[in-house]
């Protein structure tokens, strides 16, 4: 089902909205992910999905445990970074995470149509300035623009404030 902008499609939003609810389910349980062999077990099997799917062999329930293998090593990471000297920044883009989670897909969108007409034709050069990209100006709208104006931040980000 193609429905959206080219490359954004309703059925991987509908994919990753699961993850989000189980996450929210640990992360009220009180859920630590403090193993390291669990993470480094996690981030093999993940890392052998993604050679699978490389040579064309893609199943659903291997994309299923891939998505829970990359939950637990992002979590891990986290918990990590948590004790780092500059968890307060880290701590900071976590907040606005979500703000860049829904922004970063229509800046893509734009920012891949502009890159490949003009730019960029490195493929991994490509991946990182869109990414970098993507962030930075989801941060600079949601922070100068949207959150100053009280409707579109109770439409966009179901804040209040």
């Amino acid at each position: 089902m193609d429905i959206g902008f080219p490359g954004i499609y309703l059925y991987f939003s509908l994919y990753q909205i699961g993850f989000f609810f189980i996450g929210l389910y640990f992360a009220q349980k009180g859920f630590t992910f403090s193993n390291g062999i669990i993470a480094l077990v996690c981030a093999l099997f993940y890392a052998g999905y993604i050679s699978l799917c490389l040579i064309g062999h893609e199943l659903l329930l291997l994309m299923f445990i891939a998505g829970f293998s990359a939950i637990y090593v992002l979590m891990y990471l986290c918990e990590k970074l948590e004790k780092i000297k500059f968890s307060d920044k880290i701590a900071w883009l976590g907040r606005n995470s979500m703000n860049i989670y829904i922004l970063h897909a229509p800046i893509l969108v734009v920012g891949r149509a502009v890159l490949k007409r003009y730019l960029i034709s490195i493929p991994w050069l490509y991946v990182f300035v869109l990414s970098i990209g993507a962030i930075i100006i989801a941060l600079l709208v949601s922070n100068l623009i949207i959150k100053k104006i009280k409707i579109l931040n109770l439409l966009l980000f179901g804040a209040k404030k």
